[in-house]
């Protein structure tokens, strides 16, 4: 049986020097594990921040700002498809522009079609009014002519005047016709 034997203190010297290196071995690794987990979730949480941003100005109405995709994991991704849905709503906000635009020519033209079509039924039935009167006042001038003339005498002038009543008339109704 051989022993070896190493002092005490010599021993007990080592063990406390392999545990101080060992204390700031794991103090180093704790520090960069912490350090690189820090940037690695800045660099993740700077994407979903960017997203959330660009998202609430989308909310907003503002379809201008895209979302740089830096990544090839599920954020870059998300970030390419909300880049792709961008391009797709704007597109069909300026469709829909053009179609208000074009919609607002159209009525504007139907606007004037309208005003003009008003004129033209007033003159008409400015045109009808004066055309019906004039025969009217004939058939009233006849009939007073008619109320002078005595019923007793002159029965070829009162003939003449229900001839002319007659005529008037027709001409009246001939107009409405037309």
């Amino acid at each position: 049986l051989i022993s070896i034997f190493y002092p005490l203190q010599q021993l007990t010297a080592g063990i406390s020097i392999l545990q101080k290196m060992l204390y700031s071995v794991a103090i180093l690794g704790i520090t960069l594990a912490l350090a690189i987990s820090w940037i690695l979730s800045r660099r993740l949480t700077l994407s979903l921040k960017q997203l959330v941003s660009a998202t609430e100005q989308v909310a907003a109405g503002d379809y201008s700002r895209e979302v740089s995709a830096h990544s090839r994991d599920e954020i870059g991704a998300v970030a390419a498809s909300f880049n792709r849905m961008l391009a797709e709503l704007s597109r069909s906000q300026a469709e829909v522009e053009s179609y208000r635009r074009e919609l607002e020519r159209k009525f504007d033209e139907r606007s004037k079609e309208l005003a003009d079509t008003e004129k033209k039924r007033a003159a008409m039935a400015h045109m009808i009014a004066h055309d019906l009167k004039n025969p009217l006042i004939g058939i009233k001038k006849t009939l007073e002519r008619l109320e002078q003339v005595p019923p007793e005498g002159n029965g070829g002038q009162r003939k003449k005047i229900l001839d002319d009543l007659v005529s008037a008339g027709d001409l009246v109704i001939g107009m409405v016709n037309e």
